[in-house]
C-alpha cells in the first residue's frame, strides 16, 4: 500500500552549468507537482546545491528560487567536488526519501514513482537505478564504468549493477548518518556499502537513460578518475571488512 503522506527531497548538484540549469529545474519541478497530483508523496522541496559554480550558474539557481517556493539553494564558496555537494544536499534536505541525480538530469525524474512502488513491493530502504541501455554515453565512458564497477566489486564486496548511475532514491533514516568520507565519485559506492553495512535493504530498477546534450561532463575527465580511484583504494578495504 502507497503512503502518501511521506516527503521527498530532490537533491541535484550543480558546477557550471548555465546552460542547462533553468532547463533541469524546470523539469524536476514539473516533476514534483505531477508527484504530488498522483499522490505518490506529499510534500516536495527541490535542494540545489551550487558547488562553487564560476559561470552565472549560482545566479540563475537564486533567481529560479526566488520564484520557486519549492526550490532551495545553497551555495559551496569554492568547489568541493561531487561528493561534498551531495552530502550537503543531504544533510539540508528535510524529508523522509531522497531522491538524487545529476543536473544534467540523465534520467527522467518521474522515475520516482517506479521507485517508491519497488519501496512498497519490497520494503526497500534504497532504490539504485541502473541504465537499460548506456551506449548514448560513448564507447570511451561505457568501458571506465564497466572497468570501475569491476573494481569497486572486487575492492568492497558490493556488487550492485551499474554502482554510480547517479539516480537513487533512499529512506534518509538509512543514511544520515553513514554518509560517506569521500568527495569523488566514488561517493555513490561508499554510501551504498555504508549503509548496506548498517542494514539497508536494497532494490535495483531498470531506467531509460538520457545522454547529456548541453554542457561537458567532468566525471570521466582524468583528475575525476584519479581521484575515485584514489578513494577506492583508501576507503574501499575497509568497507568490505565492515560488512
Amino acid at each position: 500500500m502507497s503512503d502518501a503522506s511521506r516527503s521527498l527531497s530532490f537533491v541535484l548538484p550543480f558546477w557550471n552549468e548555465v546552460e542547462g540549469a533553468e532547463r533541469s529545474i524546470q523539469l524536476v519541478s514539473q516533476a514534483a507537482t505531477e508527484l504530488i497530483r498522483a499522490r505518490v508523496v506529499s510534500k516536495v522541496e527541490i535542494l540545489a546545491v551550487n558547488d562553487g559554480s564560476t559561470d552565472e550558474t549560482g545566479q540563475i539557481l537564486d533567481s529560479l528560487a526566488a520564484k520557486d517556493p519549492c526550490l532551495r539553494v545553497v551555495h559551496h564558496s569554492g568547489n568541493q567536488g561531487l561528493g561534498a555537494a551531495l552530502r550537503t544536499g543531504f544533510l539540508e534536505s528535510c524529508s523522509d526519501w531522497i531522491f538524487y541525480t545529476d543536473s544534467d538530469l540523465p534520467v527522467d525524474p518521474m522515475v520516482c514513482a517506479s521507485a517508491f512502488r519497488a519501496v512498497e513491493l519490497h520494503d526497500a530502504d534504497i532504490v539504485s537505478c541502473y541504465r537499460f541501455d548506456r551506449t548514448g554515453e560513448g564507447l570511451r565512458r561505457e568501458l571506465l564504468s564497466t572497468v570501475y564497477n569491476s573494481a569497486v566489486r572486487v575492492v568492497t564486496g558490493l556488487v550492485v549493477r551499474d554502482v554510480n548511475f547517479a539516480a537513487k532514491l533512499l529512506r534518509r533514516s538509512s543514511v544520515i548518518d553513514c554518509l560517506p568520507l569521500s568527495n569523488s565519485v566514488f561517493f555513490d559506492a561508499e554510501l551504498l556499502a555504508r549503509a548496506l553495512g548498517e542494514g539497508a535493504k536494497l532494490q535495483q530498477i531498470g531506467v531509460d537513460y538520457f545522454p547529456r546534450s548541453v554542457g561537458t561532463s567532468t566525471l570521466s575527465s582524468m583528475s575525476s578518475i584519479r581521484d575515485g580511484v584514489r578513494d577506492l583504494a583508501r576507503i574501499g578495504p575497509s568497507l568490505r571488512k565492515s560488512k
